[in-house]
């Protein structure tokens, strides 16, 4: 019996579901605000050297007082944006700077000096964060990077170890008579994560799911974590970047209900990383044109995660659904972990990171391209029904591009002509195929029969002729 006919015979959508989905939107709320809470907690404020100011310019209220500022000028060097500078003091003070207008900067060879007391904070907007209370700057700012990092190694390892106690917990009868009966029906078989790999179109499933998943993921917290670039209020952008997912997956939702699957998934990724490969040609003055690339983007992400989490569990077969799942969002987590530490690359190129950001999902939108559609497919219950569908989806696209009768093959044989509308399935025997109600009409009841036909068929294997 078909999984889709067990969940027919124990129900559908009912009160049940209904209370699951309601429980669950809470705790999902949740973990969505921890993943992204690092914006606010590890907050990078304005900072420069501590020093030996007077009690009115102390606590970062040099840089908000003209007469501080100045003040500040003798002991703490400017930037190339007439800013103090964040990791470098005047190794003496400088008092001669105090001549020259304070709007203005003079040049000096004075020798300078790592910030060696510490750092003083500007409190306005983040009055403490864990940049702050550690000091994670200049030499030690990577570290602000790692912190983000760790916490998704968490969520990854908290996944793995309780989606396994989760397993075991107790589940609904109706649910439970299900997974009694597909035990049942597939001989108590165990499948391992190997067996996502274990044939050539699992094998090719699996590479290119993987892809899509890192780089959703991947790109996604890229973007999402470092909204103090974009040079406006942290806040606000946060609240743009969490309103975005409405539209998007609105509209991805659409798509792939009229359109495919395999379509929205492809497009969604090549979007986000042409929208975030975009901003490379972006001035940073131009704040509010980078702020749209990027907002497109994540939604185009988001949109990608949206189609990424059905997708994979129609191309799954039931009896590795779970597993498969459960490999993807591994994929997933590795990109969280890995999306900090690409900013890091920053500090030999600027615009490195988004080139990286950017290419990645690119590349996984080809992939996308690799898998097969789903749209009105039956959900596949084993192994054999994915390399069955392959091999029918396969067959009618050679069909369609031109397999007619009396049509030559070009293999030396010109002689031979191939048999119309052959239908050649890679495997020993046909077992269950003439059941299966998901093949056409007339596939079913038909015997295998051995051919020669065609020089390209090779020698014993099956086929059944005008299948289309």
């Amino acid at each position: 019996m078909a999984f889709a006919e067990l969940l027919d015979q124990v129900g559908g959508m009912g009160r049940f579901q209904g209370l699951n989905v309601a429980l669950l939107c809470f705790p999902m709320l949740l973990m969505a605000a921890h993943n992204l809470l690092q914006n606010f907690t590890a907050a990078v404020p304005e900072h420069h050297c501590r020093v030996a100011l007077n009690k009115a310019c102390a606590n970062g209220n040099a840089t908000g007082n003209r007469d501080c500022q100045a003040l500040l000028r003798v002991f703490v060097p400017q930037d190339g944006a007439w800013r103090p500078e964040k990791c470098w003091r005047f190794v003496t003070p400088q008092w001669q700077l105090l001549e020259f207008n304070s709007t203005g900067r003079e040049p000096t060879e004075a020798e300078q000096e790592p910030c060696l007391d510490g750092w003083t904070y500007e409190g306005s907007v983040f009055t403490s964060t864990i940049v702050t209370e550690w000091d994670l700057v200049c030499n030690f700012r990577s570290l602000q990077q790692l912190a983000q990092s760790i916490y998704m190694a968490g969520v990854l390892v908290g996944g793995i170890i309780f989606g396994g106690l989760s397993d075991k917990s107790s589940k609904h009868p109706a649910v439970l008579k299900a997974n009694l009966q597909t035990d049942n029906s597939s001989n108590n078989a165990k499948f391992p994560v190997a067996d996502l790999v274990c044939t050539a179109s699992l094998r090719r499933i699996t590479v290119c799911l993987c892809f899509v998943w890192f780089s959703t993921s991947f790109a996604y917290y890229g973007l999402a974590m470092d909204l103090q670039n974009f040079g406006v209020s942290v806040y606000l952008i946060q609240v743009i970047f969490g309103a975005v997912d409405i539209p998007a997956k609105l509209v991805a939702f659409l798509v792939i209900s009229y359109s495919g699957r395999r379509i929205a998934q492809a497009l969604s990724l090549i979007l986000a990383g042409l929208s975030i490969g975009g901003n490379i040609f972006v001035s940073h003055d131009m704040q509010i044109l980078r702020t749209v690339f990027a907002v497109f983007g994540k939604g185009c992400l988001g949109a990608s995660f949206n189609c990424v989490f059905l997708y994979t569990g129609e191309l799954y077969p039931t009896v590795i659904r779970q597993t498969g799942m459960g490999f993807g969002n591994t994929m997933a987590r590795v990109g969280g972990i890995v999306a900090p530490l690409v900013r890091m690359t920053g500090e030999y190129l600027p615009s490195l990171p988004l080139v990286i950001y950017a290419t990645a999902p690119i590349i996984s939108g080809m992939a996308a391209c690799f898998l097969p559609e789903t749209l009105n497919v039956p959900l596949p219950d084993t192994i054999e029904d994915v390399e069955t569908r392959s091999v029918v989806i396969g067959t009618r696209w050679s069909l369609f591009v031109g397999n007619t009768e009396g049509e030559k093959r070009e293999n030396g044989r010109k002689d031979q002509v191939c048999h119309p509308g052959a239908v050649l399935l890679d495997m020993t025997e046909i077992k269950e195929t003439e059941k299966d109600p998901r093949l056409p009409e007339n596939l079913r009841n038909t015997e295998g029969v051995k051919t020669e036909a065609c020089s390209d068929i090779p020698k014993g294997a099956i086929t059944i002729s005008n299948a289309l």
